[in-house]
């Protein structure tokens, strides 16, 4: 592919204009809190990007690319002479830590100078070998609260890049670019005109969110997405309405999930189960009153991850609100209950909720909507 570039054709993803990239670097087995460390220390001042490729991180037609590379020797083989042999007229830094804590120090005195060593011909940065690579773009508005709970949403899962450039974003000569942008209205422009114009091929994906929380449980949930997941519409109702919104700061507590009318009395609509799994929780729990009569249904990911789904706000026993029991097995678009208003509903609906490790996700962008 990149023989066929013909002398004075530009490549996909040529620089709009030039400037200069610093991207940290960190090593396949440093998990969330290393790049959190990172964010936290550079975001707010410098805006650097964070990233886990090192193709990624040398990728790009600009004159000045600098990668702060924490902890080189984890990659098992010369980093340094990497970048000298694929990416060419990197500023290479390498940044030596035990831990994130010791990391924050390093970084905190880290020396900058604005060196600028030979650089090849042009195109330089044109990638080793085709790789996809999904960059979160942070609006100029968002702080380091913001890029750190994009980060800790997506490293762990899928390592996304995470930076504040819609130049970087779409640099790079790439088949698969995918940018998510976080409440792009922050740009003041229409940002995926931008990108469209001066980096055509981009694949563009908006996320608005109105607080830090919403936006982690809409990024896990692409996470899902992307391995494949998806839930089956969990109620009858035939025209779908969401109440309420996933995220939404409800005072003392972010709503968990989404509130889906629906209605037994009103509608004689059911429940359905939004995947196959087991009934973990079916009736009262003592322990969350305020969900009223629920079902809570386990289901397995393929990597040995659990996937809890409940469904809340049931007709009470007496009223056979819930059709199912503790322990059994269930198949997706099974019927579960009769949705009501028990608990501290305030009017009959459905309250579905989507929960992943220690997080809620936003059962909004996996569920498979009936047109």
């Amino acid at each position: 592919m990149v023989g066929d570039i013909s002398p004075g054709t530009p490549q996909r993803g040529t620089p709009r204009d030039q400037y200069q990239r610093t991207y940290v670097l960190l090593p396949p087995d440093h998990g969330a809190t290393w790049a959190t460390t990172a964010l936290q220390v550079f975001w707010n001042a410098r805006r650097f990007t964070v990233g886990g490729s090192a193709d990624d991180a040398g990728i790009g037609d600009l004159d000045f690319r600098r990668v702060i590379a924490v902890n080189p020797e984890a990659w098992g083989d010369d980093l340094r002479a990497f970048f000298d042999t694929y990416y060419p007229g990197i500023v290479y830094v390498p940044v030596q830590a035990a831990g994130p804590a010791a990391l924050k120090a390093a970084l905190e005195v880290l020396d900058l100078p604005p060196l600028f060593p030979p650089q090849p011909d042009p195109p330089r940065g044109l990638p080793r070998t085709p790789y996809a690579r999904t960059y979160v773009l942070l609006s100029p508005q968002a702080n380091a609260d913001w890029a750190v709970a994009a980060l800790q949403a997506t490293w762990d899962d899928r390592r996304f890049t995470i930076g504040g450039s819609a130049d970087d974003a779409g640099v790079g000569d790439l088949d698969f670019r995918r940018v998510i942008a976080v409440n792009p209205e922050g740009w003041g422009d229409d940002l995926h005109a931008f990108l469209s114009q001066y980096y055509s091929g981009v694949m563009y994906v908006p996320i608005t969110a109105l607080n830090t929380y919403q936006l982690a449980g809409r990024l896990q949930a692409l996470c899902l997405h992307d391995r494949g997941f998806s839930l089956g519409y969990p109620t009858t109702r035939t025209s779908p309405y969401i109440t309420d919104d996933f995220g939404v700061d409800r005072g003392t507590y972010f709503h968990s999930g989404i509130d889906l009318a629906s209605s037994w009395d009103k509608r004689g609509e059911e429940v359905l189960s939004a995947t196959d799994g087991e009934v973990v929780v079916a009736g009262w729990n003592v322990s969350e009153p305020w969900y009223g009569y629920q079902v809570r249904v386990s289901y397995m990911l393929p990597d040995g991850r659990e996937v809890l789904l409940r469904y809340a706000h049931f007709k009470s026993d007496a009223d056979g609100g819930v059709y199912v029991q503790k322990h059994q097995q269930v198949q997706r678009g099974q019927k579960l209950g009769r949705p009501d208003s028990t608990g501290e509903s305030t009017g009959d609906h459905l309250h579905f909720d989507v929960k992943i490790g220690a997080g809620y996700v936003d059962p909004a962008l996996l569920i498979d909507w009936p047109s």
